[in-house]
């Protein structure tokens, strides 16, 4: 399957968003991850994938073409995870394309792996080689994560 981009994810917008919603969550990403304020390596393609989203979501002649698109990936999707016989109630494990977590800070992404419980196994996976990504070992993430559970149980 090839990768697909969730612009509504990326926003962090639902897909029936006005354009009012898709502006404000552009100027959060900006401001979250703008190249002066985030001085990381990814935050100059992050930016690029803010703008390219805000830029389809918010022509509405872009954003019917593009929920075109969006619509059959989604039910592509779901038809392989039920070929897959996996139940339908919307826990089906989905690929890594379009799992994604480029957009969270390292905190968010070891608050994940704290919670991992919650999460499904594939989503914990991407996680974690997006942590390996940012120079995190397993060893280091382990100790955040059992620092973590010292200070709650205190």
């Amino acid at each position: 399957m090839s990768k697909f981009t969730d612009h509504y994810f990326i926003l962090g917008v639902n897909e029936n968003a006005t354009v009012m919603e898709i502006t404000s969550a552009y100027k959060r990403q900006c401001f979250r991850w703008h190249p002066d304020r985030n001085p990381g390596v990814e935050a100059t393609t992050r930016m690029q994938e803010i703008n390219e989203a805000k830029r389809i979501l918010s022509d509405n002649g872009l954003r019917e073409a593009y929920n075109n698109k969006y619509r059959t990936f989604k039910a592509k999707l779901a038809n392989q995870n039920k070929n897959k016989g996996e139940n339908s109630k919307g826990d089906n494990v989905t690929p890594k394309a379009y799992c994604t977590c480029n957009l969270k800070t390292d905190n968010e992404l070891i608050n994940i792996c704290t919670n991992a419980a919650k999460y499904k196994l594939e989503y914990i996976h991407t996680v974690l080689q997006e942590l390996k990504k940012r120079n995190y070992s397993l060893n280091t993430i382990n100790e955040i994560i059992r620092s973590r559970k010292t200070k709650a149980h205190r």
